[in-house]
This record gives structure tokens, C-alpha cells and sequence, in this order.
């Protein structure tokens, strides 16, 4: 990975051989079907193959791939703290991470409605091995973070990326990356130290509150009211429960798709203040604190729904919550959960999939007290 923003994006050959295996590929006439209804796909072809860049790819076919998602799996689609996408410096944005694809593909629509340049991804070298996803990471930005190799290969990975999201923030570009490796499976939305000493080490390390605060950092949150792969992530806690987990082939890909394609009525993303000020003021850059910061400011942005408080009341059997939903959600909510259960007879299974919605309430009240 070399140390330039701009160093990973497809130009050139490289671009049109993309848009050329992407106009192939065996999702291509799927995806003209419901992106392009009635257009001739000679003609879509034409026009895709006569793109030039990343920008202008995201700008067409992410555009609509985009709005097709929002139009026809989200009720609607909020954004707090939108106005500050809006001619915002490079800043690097740290989110909590619900779904593979879709919290990181959620931001960039916003930057594209408001006409402004979409940032770098930062996401698991792995999506780069899925046929599927391979050449649309490329197409999308994303730059792959390494998970395998011993510990002085992931090491270096780390420092690698570290110097290059240094290097893009400084070359004008901005970025998205998880706040933990991996999707918060139980609702627990937390920020991995290793995120923030990974973002540090490629700055001053006699003072890395100055070499974060210099990244603009910025927190984002996301909350779907339907938890995208709710009950796939419920299963498979349940699973590790009871001994070592074994991805099933495709696994991954089955969760994009599921992610993408299921109902998640209303979605909210909230676009927080940059921290440099706390950030810089956080002695000796303790990671720790940094990290709890973040934590507190992805929190506050993390808009509750009325499953959320169902949820709580019903692993408490109770009704605390009463007043933030009425019968009929939860009589819609019940049956989602009766339904799950019944198509996953486990023990313990319903508690799980209950917290998954439950957490985020326990997580506000104790920021809160």
C-alpha cells in the first residue's frame, strides 16, 4: 500500500478493464434490471464503458444503485449533522458498523445527493476475495485492511495503513473506517483501542493527541430500525456458544446481499462534530480515553426505535418502555422475534437476538446517569 491518497484509486487501463468486468459479470444483467428498467443494455453498456473515473462511476451507476436501496428497502432514510458533509474538510469519520457494505454506502449517498466528494473506505481485505464484491471494492474506494499473517506481518499492515489514511487526510481526502474490526453482532456498539493506537502510530509518537487530532477526526452513527442480518447474527452467537464457529461457504456474501436487499424500515446517520479539540486535550493521547470518547459521541448519535425499547421490555418482562412504542409495534416486533425462534430452535437463541435490539437502550441509559 503506498503512502499517497490517491495511489489506490483504478485509472487509466485499470479503470476501463474494471468498468469492462463489471459490464460481465453475472450480477450485471440483474442489477441493469432494476437500476436501468426498459433501457438497452447495449446502450447502458455504452455509457458505463464511456466513464473515465471513480467519481464519475459513483456519480452514475452508485448514484442509482443507491437511491434503488433507499427507495425500495428503507422507509426513510434521516441524517442529523447532514449540513456538515457540506464543503467539510478531510477528516477521517469513525463509526459504529452495523453492516458490511451499507453504513459506509449510506454516507457516500449523502455526499453525492449534496454534490461533494465521497471518501475512502477502509474495510476487510476479505470482501476483496468474493468475486462479487472484488472489482466493486475498487470501483467504491475501499482499501483493504489486512486480518491474517503473524504478528509482525499484521504489524506492518497497521503501520502501512496508518501512513497511508495520514497521507490521504493531508492530500485532501477523506475517510470511513469501522470503529472495531468487524460488525457489532450484539448491539454493543464499542470502540477497539487498536483502531485508535492504528490511527496514532503513523504521527508523533512522542505525542499522539496531536497526531490524531491532525486526522479531524469524526464520529458517525447508524441505526436501522430492522437490524440488517438481525437474525444470521443472532444465530451464529448462538452457535459460539456451543463450540468454534466455521464460516459456511459464501457465508460473507449471503450477509452483503441480505444486508442490501431486506427491509430495514426507517434508517437514521448522524454526522457528529469533529473531536480535534477534545482529542488534542486528552493527556498523552491515552488511547483509552480516545476511545471512550468516540464511544460516547457514536452513542449520543444513535438514534433509538421503538424495537429497540420493545426489546428491553420484553427480555425484562416488563413494560418501562411502554411509552416509546404502541400495541400494534410490538405485536409486529413479537412476531418477527416468534417467527426467528421458530425457524432457529436453540437454546438461548431468543435472548440473544432480544439483546441484539435491547443493548443500545442499556448503552443510553448508562451514558446518560
Amino acid at each position: 500500500m503506498e503512502n499517497t491518497g490517491n495511489s489506490y484509486l483504478p485509472t487509466g487501463q485499470e479503470f476501463t478493464a474494471l468498468m469492462e468486468q463489471l459490464t460481465v459479470a453475472p450480477y450485471y444483467p440483474l442489477a441493469l434490471q432494476y437500476l436501468y428498467p426498459g433501457e438497452d443494455a447495449g446502450v447502458v453498456r455504452s455509457q458505463l464503458m464511456a466513464l473515465r473515473s471513480v467519481d464519475e462511476f459513483q456519480d452514475t451507476f452508485m448514484r442509482r444503485f443507491c437511491k434503488y436501496i433507499v427507495d425500495n428497502t428503507i422507509d426513510r432514510l434521516s441524517c442529523d449533522g447532514r449540513d456538515r458533509l457540506r464543503h467539510h474538510p478531510p477528516s477521517v469519520f469513525v463509526s459504529n458498523h452495523r453492516d458490511i457494505v451499507l453504513d459506509a454506502l449510506l454516507l457516500q449517498y449523502n455526499h453525492l445527493l449534496l454534490g461533494e466528494k465521497t471518501t475512502f473506505e477502509v474495510v476487510g481485505s476479505n470482501l476483496f476475495e468474493m468475486p462479487m464484491m472484488a472489482d466493486m471494492a475498487r470501483l467504491n474506494k475501499m482499501v483493504p485492511i489486512g486480518r491474517g499473517g503473524n504478528r509482525r506481518e499484521f504489524y506492518q499492515s497497521l503501520s502501512a495503513l496508518s501512513a497511508w489514511i495520514r497521507a490521504a487526510v493531508q492530500e485532501g481526502e477523506s475517510v470511513w473506517i469501522a470503529q472495531r474490526n468487524g460488525r457489532t453482532k450484539d448491539g454493543r456498539d464499542s470502540t477497539e483501542e487498536a483502531v485508535v493506537k492504528m490511527l496514532a502510530m503513523s504521527g508523533d509518537r512522542n505525542h499522539p493527541e496531536t497526531a490524531l487530532a491532525a486526522l479531524n477526526i469524526v464520529p458517525m452513527s447508524i441505526s436501522y430500525e430492522w437490524e440488517p442480518c438481525g437474525v444470521a447474527k443472532a444465530r451464529e452467537l448462538t452457535l459460539r456458544k456451543q463450540g468454534p464457529y466455521t464460516k459456511a461457504p459464501g457465508e460473507d456474501t449471503q450477509s452483503i446481499i441480505s444486508g442490501v436487499l431486506k427491509a430495514k424500515g426507517n434508517v437514521h446517520l448522524a454526522i457528529g462534530k469533529p473531536l480535534n479539540d477534545e482529542i488534542a486535550n486528552v493527556a498523552h493521547g491515552d488511547v483509552a480515553e480516545v476511545a471512550r470518547l468516540l464511544d460516547v459521541h457514536i452513542r449520543e448519535g444513535y438514534r433509538l426505535w421503538p424495537n429497540n425499547y420493545i426489546a428491553a421490555d420484553m427480555l425484562a418482562g416488563a413494560s418501562r418502555h411502554a411509552g416509546h412504542y404502541s400495541p400494534q409495534q410490538r405485536q409486529a416486533f413479537t412476531a418477527y422475534i416468534d417467527e426467528a425462534c421458530a425457524e432457529n430452535p436453540m437454546p438461548d437463541f431468543r435472548e440473544t437476538l432480544l439483546g441484539i435490539y435491547a443493548n443500545p437502550v442499556a448503552a443510553k441509559q448508562t451514558d446518560n446517569q
